[in-house]
């Protein structure tokens, strides 16, 4: 039971020391991408600034910030203590997470089915025209409707098989697969996304 005990507890800090150092370098971005984007912000670049490592590793175990932290964060960012909540259930925790295995797949499928850009880009260009598809935290694709200001699941309905995860895979190959939201924000301001502003009002 002792050698159980001590290997779980090792596996516990390799975890953490993981999650510590991907926190630590996402809050660095989170910071510099405050300020690149001012005066246009986002609610989760303001809330990784008041993340503490404890706050980061209750979030990568799937568990919620707790009351304090919350009113903490609330207090310091003026983000109603319910936006703090939902913003790290639903994104920061996801921030945390590594999507590297999923991308690698559905990028070896891309490959397999001859890596057919033009067939992607057409299909894409004609359900929605002058949208911007990308991957966040894995598949399936998400879609910013830049006209409606809408994001949204981007689901894939086609003859051809696996053709959702030849679709993903492309976005990978063109780099438009992001596994945080803060590397999301970055290729919406330096690339101009239509309407960019309004899909940093999304995070």
């Amino acid at each position: 039971m002792a050698i159980t005990d001590k290997t779980h507890d090792q596996e516990r800090m390799t975890m953490m020391t993981s999650v510590n150092d991907k926190f630590e370098q996402i809050k660095i971005e989170a910071g510099r991408l405050l300020a690149a984007g001012r005066p246009t912000t986002a609610a989760v670049l303001q809330i990784f600034q008041h993340l503490t490592l404890e706050d980061a590793d209750r979030l990568a175990r799937g568990e919620e910030l707790d009351v304090k932290a919350v009113s903490r964060i609330s207090a310091e960012t003026d983000l109603k203590p319910r936006v703090v909540s939902v913003v790290a259930a639903r994104t920061i925790r996801l921030d945390l997470s590594d999507s590297t295995h999923d991308y690698q797949s559905v990028l070896a499928c891309y490959r397999e089915a001859g890596s057919p850009a033009l067939d992607v880009e057409e299909f894409l260009g004609r359900v929605h025209p002058g949208d911007v598809c990308f991957l966040l935290h894995g598949p399936p694709p998400c879609m910013w409707e830049s006209r409606a200001g809408e994001l949204c699941d981007f689901f894939i309905e086609h003859d051809e098989d696996n053709f959702d995860r030849i679709v993903a895979g492309h976005l990978v190959a063109k780099g438009m697969a992001f596994g945080t939201s803060v590397e999301a924000l970055r290729a919406a301001l330096e690339q101009r996304w239509p309407n960019w502003q309004a899909f940093w009002a999304m995070f």
